[in-house]
This record gives C-alpha cells, sequence and structure tokens, in this order.
C-alpha cells in the first residue's frame, strides 16, 4: 500500500507550510493526483486520517482531484487522453505513443485557522 508512504510524505508538507501560516488548525487539504500514481483515494484518505490524529491536522478533509494523462502519437502529434483511445491514436491508428503527464502529486491548496497570536 504505497498510499501510506503518500500519507506520510504530504502530511510532512501539510504540516510544515501550516507551521509557515501560523495554522492552529488544518480544516482542509486539496491535492491533484496524476493517474498513472496508481492511488487508490479511499486508501489515501484513510492513510491522512490516520496520520493526522493528534495533530493541527486531525479532522481536516482531504480533497483529491485526479488528473488525467495524455497520449502523443510519435507519427501525427495528436495529442489524446489514454483513457478513451489506449493503444492507438484515435487521429490516424499508429500506435506509436507517448504517455505525457498523469505522474504528478502536487499540494493544491491549504485551508486553514490562524492562531491569534
Amino acid at each position: 500500500m504505497h498510499e501510506f508512504s503518500i500519507a506520510e510524505s504530504l502530511m510532512e508538507i501539510v504540516l510544515e507550510e501550516a507551521t509557515k501560516h501560523r495554522a492552529s488548525k488544518i480544516l482542509r487539504v486539496k491535492i491533484r493526483a496524476g493517474k498513472l500514481m496508481g492511488i487508490v483515494p479511499d486508501l489515501l484518505t484513510f492513510a491522512f486520517k490516520s496520520l493526522s490524529e493528534e495533530t493541527i491536522a486531525e479532522g481536516a478533509e482531504l480533497e483529491i482531484e485526479e488528473i488525467p494523462f495524455q497520449g502523443k502519437c510519435r507519427n501525427c502529434g495528436f495529442f489524446f487522453s489514454i483513457g478513451d483511445f489506449f493503444g492507438i491514436c484515435p487521429q490516424c491508428g499508429s500506435d506509436n505513443l507517448e504517455i505525457e503527464g498523469g505522474n504528478d502529486l502536487e499540494l493544491v491548496g491549504l485551508e486553514i485557522e490562524r492562531s491569534e497570536n
């Protein structure tokens, strides 16, 4: 279950960012995860909730946006969603493809409560 190690890294980054912004509580964490990462959202959410216990992130909502990946045909240069046409270019029928994107993980937002002092 690689979701646990992803959640550990995410928690480290989230707590660091929250500290920089003098957060007293983290309410929501928003990430974008590439489809090629193979993340199971329920497992990542479970791992995140487990790791957040007894931290300022306890009870925070984890919002996961899945980023699709694209294929690029090396013959005609056409870009297309791999999920729709896996294996062949829908433009020219070639199988000479290159996969682009979809393996990124990005923290895109934190909703926090700030400390008064």
